[in-house]
């Protein structure tokens, strides 16, 4: 098993192999020590998605708020694995500075992306990102659709309960269940008479 040196790692986010560089980074975030975090900004800018990826993870797992605007920088990266990386270092680190950037990124092409950024939403749990995420809730994927159902829960704002009545009605059965779990969440009893009706889902999770 690969054990931890700091400054031997440090030193390998710069080696020529990226495989090793990739490793480095990961390793750093498992130390959880601040003294990564200059040498992991820096591998944001790796030419390697897996690398800066590797370096996102550790970023998250450090939980230093210096990173938070190069991570910010990093959800405009092409790569979308690693704009997914990034936003979900975002939610790990939890600042509300990155929300406006993440409400952006939630109108990103790709779909895993999507899904990543509504959790960092919820993560981060400020009232800001409400809108967006019932916006989500009309998404063509259903998991992201469930995923919004779940942030809007975990930020808990009572302006989500009549969407996510309605989110009820959903065709997933993924997203029923999230949206009943969230509307307990939030504890609206405008939300009693739906739930209700919802005991009789065919489905038994719901």
């Amino acid at each position: 098993m690969y054990k931890s040196n700091i400054e031997e790692d440090i030193e390998h986010i710069v080696n020529a192999n990226p495989f090793i560089r990739m490793t480095a980074a990961l390793a750093l975030g498992r130390t959880v020590d601040a003294s990564a975090v200059p040498a992991l900004i820096r591998a944001l800018n790796d030419e390697i998605p897996s690398v800066v990826i590797g370096a996102s993870f550790a970023l998250g797992e450090i939980k230093d708020l210096a990173a938070v605007a190069p991570l910010i920088d990093t959800l405009k990266a092409k790569n979308s694995t690693v704009r997914a990386g990034a936003a979900c270092a975002l939610g790990k680190l939890g600042h509300v500075s990155a929300v406006p950037a993440l409400i952006e990124t939630l109108h990103d092409t790709n779909h895993s992306v999507r899904s990543v950024v509504v959790t960092a939403i919820g993560q981060i749990r400020d009232a800001r990102g409400v809108p967006a995420l019932i916006e989500a809730l009309d998404d063509d994927y259903g998991f992201i659709r469930s995923r919004s159902a779940s942030a809007l829960g975990a930020i808990g704002d009572r302006s989500a309960v009549f969407p996510l009545i309605e989110a009820l009605e959903d065709d997933d059965y993924n997203v029923r269940e999230c949206a009943a779990t969230a509307l307990g969440e939030i504890g609206a009893a405008s939300a009693v008479p739906a739930l209700f009706q919802a005991l009789k889902d065919d489905n038994w999770l719901v």
